[in-house]
């Protein structure tokens, strides 16, 4: 049985990774960068270093850190807008954690603000026992940082808890966190090399219809 569970935010509990992919793109059409929205999927739930490492492999630019700055300002300005909606079972599952006395993290590479405003306005942030943003580790994911971080806060092993994730370097953090890895895809389908180190559902509430839920992960 599991102690604790460690969720992603943007993709996985808030239906916002077309926001950021719309900010992309919008900046990207700004400059005439060329930068397009099959890119945003490569770039899905990356640390800020390792975004800017990978934009400097898809694309020529001379200004990376800028654009990236640029991208960010636009990116805050659509989701602090209006409340995110939340992706289907993202309440239930929670629920569910709670429930069973299974501790909850939220980790996200977004900025603390954006999370801040995510929880807030919809009401789940008294689920969480911590949180932990991209602003709190020097390396993102694919590294294992933010989960082990997440997992510190909770007073737990990192084999003792379960990292629910929607994007393909949030997976490969969680296996190098030593953490269960469970992905819902959102923008992005599994390949093989995920579904070998992480059990993958369609959604939370598959999650939860399968009856494969936190207390049963194995």
């Amino acid at each position: 049985m599991i102690k604790g569970a460690i969720f992603d935010q943007d993709g996985l509990l808030f239906d916002t990774e077309s926001v950021y992919a719309k900010a992309w793109v919008e900046v990207s059409d700004r400059h005439g960068y060329g930068f397009t929205d099959a890119m945003t999927r490569r770039i899905s739930g990356y640390g800020r270093g390792e975004i800017g490492a990978e934009i400097a492999r898809l694309i020529a630019i001379d200004d990376v850190e800028g654009y990236i700055d640029e991208v960010m300002v636009r990116a805050r300005e659509l989701l602090l807008a209006a409340p995110p909606k939340l992706k289907p079972g993202a309440r239930e599952i929670l629920d569910a954690c709670q429930k069973r006395g299974i501790k909850l993290a939220l980790a996200s590479s977004s900025p603390r603000d954006c999370i801040e405003w995510n929880l807030g306005s919809t009401g789940l942030k008294p689920y969480f026992d911590a949180i932990v943003s991209g602003a709190d580790v020097s390396r993102g994911k694919p590294n294992p940082d933010i989960f082990l971080l997440a997992a510190s806060k909770l007073g737990l092993a990192p084999e003792d808890c379960a990292v629910f994730e929607d994007a393909f370097t949030g997976i490969q953090a969680a296996v190098k966190a030593g953490c269960r890895a469970v992905m819902i895809p959102d923008r992005r389908q599994p390949d093989e090399s995920i579904r070998q180190v992480a059990q993958v559902f369609s959604s939370l509430e598959d999650v939860i219809s399968s009856c494969f839920l936190p207390e049963n992960l194995v």
